[in-house]
C-alpha cells in the first residue's frame, strides 16, 4: 500500500519540524501574554542566552541564537533603553 506513494521523508520531517516549532512559539507567546511578559519566544531565547552566560558579545549572541547582526544590535539598543530585567545572584 505504501508503495503506491513517493514519499520524501526530509520533506514531510522538514514539514512536520516547521508545525512542531510554530505550535511552541503560538503556546509561548500565550503563556507570555497571560503573564504580562511582552516579549516573543526569539527574545526569551536571547534572554535565556544571556542569562547563562556573561560578557557575550554580539557575534556570540548571533551564533548562539541562529540571528543576523542587525537584529542583535536592534535587540541590545532596545534591552539597553529598557533595561527592565536585572540578573540575581
Amino acid at each position: 500500500m505504501i508503495e503506491q506513494f513517493n514519499f520524501d521523508i526530509r520533506l514531510i520531517f522538514a514539514i512536520l519540524n516547521g508545525k512542531v516549532s510554530a505550535a511552541i512559539n503560538r503556546k509561548l507567546s500565550r503563556n507570555f501574554r497571560q503573564n504580562g511578559l511582552e516579549i516573543t519566544p526569539e527574545q526569551w531565547t536571547v534572554l535565556i542566552f544571556l542569562w547563562e552566560k556573561d560578557g557575550v558579545t554580539q557575534q556570540e549572541l548571533c551564533n548562539a541564537t541562529f540571528k543576523q547582526d542587525k537584529y542583535a544590535a536592534e535587540y541590545a539598543a532596545k534591552r539597553r533603553s529598557v533595561k527592565s530585567t536585572k540578573k540575581e545572584d
